[in-house]
């Protein structure tokens, strides 16, 4: 069962140690899109997706290549992009068929996939959700959400919502 599992929760948020950084050097103006690996966040700006040191968001490194569907498993800190087969999802939307495994540390396209058990029809008109989950990816189409499986791929459609209040960003989706 997908939705199987332990409970995933915050329990405590503090500023200790925060920084804030000005990324807009690196990835360009703000466009959406981000995960995080055990070492690494990727940020997808306008100009490139770029890597920042997890532990303290150094190191700011353009990828020169946009991945405009980044989301991640939060059990194993996986991070992928939505694919159609071996091609990222861009800000243009399409049919998702894969998730296209980035290496953790360099945000390269490893070579490695996980096919969908069914295909998932993402329009681009900004109320794509694209949300990191444990064990779980889930996609919101504007009407209908769908929990993915990881690293199974299995589908399962939870129903029909409509969108929720949210945040947007230049971009196609909200994450």
């Amino acid at each position: 069962n997908p939705l199987a599992g332990g409970t995933f929760q915050i329990t405590a948020l503090s500023s200790t140690g925060a920084a804030a950084i000005e990324v807009s050097g690196v990835t360009g103006d703000d466009r959406g899109g981000l995960a995080l690996s055990p070492t690494t966040v990727f940020l997808t700006g306008d100009s490139s997706t770029a890597r920042f040191n997890a532990s303290n968001l150094s190191g700011g490194t353009a990828l020169g290549q946009l991945f405009d569907s980044l989301v991640a498993d939060l059990r194993t800190e996986q991070v992928y992009s939505l694919g159609n087969g071996a091609i990222p999802i861009n800000s243009s939307g399409g049919t998702v068929t894969t998730l296209l495994e980035l290496d953790g540390g360099t945000g390269a396209l490893s070579g490695n996939s996980i096919p969908l058990s069914t295909s998932i029809s993402l329009q681009a008109n900004g109320n794509v959700g694209i949300f990191s989950g444990y064990g779980r990816l889930v996609l919101h189409t504007g009407n209908r959400v769908y929990s993915v499986a990881v690293p199974s791929g299995q589908v399962t459609d939870l129903g029909a919502m409509s969108t929720p209040s949210h945040q947007v960003s230049e971009n196609w989706a909200y994450w």
